[in-house]
């Protein structure tokens, strides 16, 4: 499967795609619209690239981008600094990878979400316990948290990374989060979840 199909695969049918081809996504810096590049990296391994790694490789994607809150900024769990996506086009959502991050969804209605993705350590405790209170207590436009994806679901004994992505469908974002274990070259899909 070439990237064009491999794409084309991963929006109809994400759960079938990510449970049989592993994907890794390089997320960006901003939250947003932005370009990316989708490619096939080897055999059943592909890869959304919205931080520029890729070159002019694959097929080039609009897509929503949520960054992730480096460990070194400070949370304002009040307000924390979140992606909010009001319509359907571009139709894809990405953040980078996770390995000890938590994911934070939203859906709103109207085929609105926020989402916000956090790192853990720095000014915060570690994995878990950022996880914890940000389930607890953060607030993304006001709202509570509906969703929290984080290492409470893909501990180091089931998985070292996981990517989270979403797709716009005609009644809500569908998010999907797909765990791996291993590195690089000799990952083994852990576990495909839906999420939204």
């Amino acid at each position: 499967m070439d990237a064009m199909d491999a794409l084309a695969t991963i929006v109809t049918s994400p759960e079938k795609f990510l449970k049989q081809n592993i994907i890794s996504i390089a997320g960006g810096s901003k939250n947003g619209q932005t370009k990316a590049r989708f490619l096939k990296r080897k055999n059943n391994e592909f890869k959304f690239d919205a931080a520029g790694m890729s070159g002019k490789e694959g097929v080039e994607v609009n897509v929503w981008n949520f960054r992730m809150v480096r460990d070194s900024e400070a949370v304002n769990l009040e307000a924390v600094d979140h992606l909010h996506v009001q319509n359907q086009r571009p139709q894809i959502c990405i953040t980078g990878k996770l390995s000890g991050c938590t994911v934070l969804l939203s859906p709103e209605g109207n085929n609105s979400i926020r989402a916000a993705h956090i790192q853990p350590g720095g000014v915060r405790p570690g994995g878990n316990d950022t996880q914890a209170i940000l389930e607890g207590q953060a607030l993304m436009g006001g709202a509570p948290v509906e969703t929290a994806f984080g290492p409470e679901e893909y501990t180091p004994e089931r998985a070292h990374t996981a990517h989270v992505i979403g797709f716009a469908r005609p009644n809500g974002w569908e998010f999907w989060a797909q765990t791996c274990h291993g590195c690089a070259g000799s990952q083994r899909i852990v576990e495909v979840r839906q999420l939204t």
